[in-house]
C-alpha cells in the first residue's frame, strides 16, 4: 500500500492508493479534557485528539483545527524537521488516518523535504522514518493503528507537483506538448513559511536542474499573510487575535464581526498577496538572472497559488496554476511512488530472476 504525506509548515496533507485523503493544519497543542463535548454529540474532531505510544513513552496531543482552538497552539515551523517531535506526530497521525482497519500489506511512504533542507537533512530524515514504529490511538474515534514503513521514498518538496502536472494518477503522460521538448519548467511552491523553486528539464525523462532550484526562507507565504492580518486587526481594534481567530478571518474572506462592528481586512489580504508575489519575482530575478528568460513555464503550486497569479508578473515567461492547489505535492508523491514501483517491476524478467 502506498501512502503519500506532505508535512507542510501550514498544513499536513495525505493521500493513499485507495483515493482516501485528509488535510489538517500543522498545529499541535497539549490535549485537554473533552468529556463535556460527548454530551452534545461531539464536534466532528474526534480524529484530532491523538495518543501516541512509542516504546514506553505515551503522549496525548490535539492536532489540526482542534489544536488551533487551544491557547497553547503552536505551528511546527522549526527549520530542522527531523528532530522536531511535531514532525513525527503529524506524519504518523496523517498515515494512521489513511490506514485501513485490516492492513494486508506493508506501507510504502512517499514524502519529502524543502529543497535546501533535502540537501542537509535527507539522510537523517530517511533513517528516522525507516526506524519509526509507533502506535497511534484516536481515543474518541475508537481507532488504533500501528504505524511503521516497509519502504520509504523521499523527494524534493515543491518538485513533486511537477509529476502531478505532467502525469495522471496512474503515471500516464498528460502534457504531450512538452515531453521530449527539452523545455525547462519551474515549480514555485508557495508554502506556509518557505517558497520552494524547483526546476526540471523535460527530455525522455524528468531531470532536475539544481542550478535553477532553491528555497526562499524569508517567511513568505501563509505565515506572512497571517501576521499582516494580526497586525491590521490590532491597529484597528487594539486586540491581537489568536491563531484560531486569524484562521476564521481568512475563512471568511477577510471579514469578521468584533464588538458589534463588522471589519473587512480584504485589502490587507490583497496587499499581502501582492507583496509575496513581488518578493518571489525579485528572488527569481536575483538568483536566476538572464536564465529566467529561458524557462518555458512557471508552475505556481500551493494553497494560495490561485490568488497569487494575478500579481506575479514575469514578462513573457508563462505562468500556470496547478489545479491541485495545496494537494499538488501529495498527489505528485503518490504518482512518483507508483512510477518507481512500476519501473522496478518492468526490470524484473525471468532472465534476471534466474541470475
Amino acid at each position: 500500500m502506498r501512502i503519500a504525506v506532505d508535512v507542510g509548515y501550514g498544513y499536513t496533507k495525505g493521500i493513499s492508493d485507495t483515493g482516501k485523503w485528509n488535510v489538517f493544519p500543522s498545529v499541535v497543542a497539549p490535549a485537554q479534557d473533552r468529556t463535556m463535548m460527548a454530551l452534545f454529540g461531539g464536534d466532528g474532531r474526534e480524529d484530532e485528539y491523538v495518543r501516541l505510544r512509542e516504546g514506553g513513552d505515551v503522549s496525548e496531543r490535539f492536532i489540526g483545527t482542534l489544536a488551533l482552538r487551544s491557547p497553547l497552539a503552536a505551528y511546527a515551523i522549526a527549520r530542522d524537521r527531523v528532530d522536531h517531535p511535531a514532525t513525527r506526530l503529524l506524519l504518523a497521525a496523517a498515515v494512521a488516518r489513511l490506514m485501513p482497519e485490516v492492513q494486508n500489506s506493508g506501507i510504502h511512504l512517499i514524502t519529502g523535504l524543502p529543497f535546501e533542507h533535502y540537501r542537509t537533512q535527507r539522510e537523517r530524515f530517511e533513517s528516522m522514518l525507516r526506524n519509526l514504529d509507533v502506535t497511534v490511538e484516536f481515543p474518541e474515534a475508537g481507532k488504533v493503528r500501528r504505524v511503521r514503513f516497509e519502504r520509504v521514498t523521499l523527494f524534493v518538496q515543491g518538485g513533486a507537483s511537477i509529476y502531478a502536472w505532467l502525469f495522471d494518477d496512474f503515471g500516464r503522460l498528460k502534457r504531450h506538448d512538452l515531453w521530449m521538448s527539452g523545455a525547462v519548467v519551474s515549480a514555485v511552491n508557495v508554502g506556509f513559511r518557505t517558497v520552494d523553486i524547483v526546476s526540471f528539464r523535460l527530455g525522455d525523462r524528468v531531470t532536475l536542474e539544481p542550478a535553477l532550484s532553491f528555497t526562499i526562507e524569508d517567511e513568505l507565504g501563509g505565515i506572512m499573510v497571517r501576521r499582516m492580518v494580526q497586525d491590521a486587526f490590532y491597529r484597528e481594534t487594539g486586540y491581537r487575535p489568536s491563531l484560531a481567530q486569524v484562521e476564521e478571518i481568512l475563512g471568511g474572506g477577510g471579514t469578521v464581526r468584533f464588538e458589534g462592528r463588522l471589519y473587512d481586512f480584504g485589502d490587507t489580504l490583497r496587499q499581502a498577496r501582492r507583496m509575496i508575489a513581488e518578493a518571489i519575482r525579485d528572488h527569481l530575478i536575483a538568483r536566476l538572472g538572464d536564465r529566467l528568460s529561458f524557462i518555458h513555464t512557471i508552475l505556481l503550486t500551493g494553497g494560495g497559488a490561485l490568488e497569487l497569479k494575478p500579481y506575479l508578473d514575469l514578462g513573457r515567461v508563462a505562468v500556470e496554476v496547478d489545479g491541485d492547489g495545496q494537494f499538488a505535492d501529495a498527489r505528485g508523491y503518490l504518482i512518483l511512488g507508483r512510477m518507481i514501483e512500476a519501473q522496478e517491476r518492468a526490470r524484473v524478467t525471468p532472465e534476471s530472476l534466474s541470475k
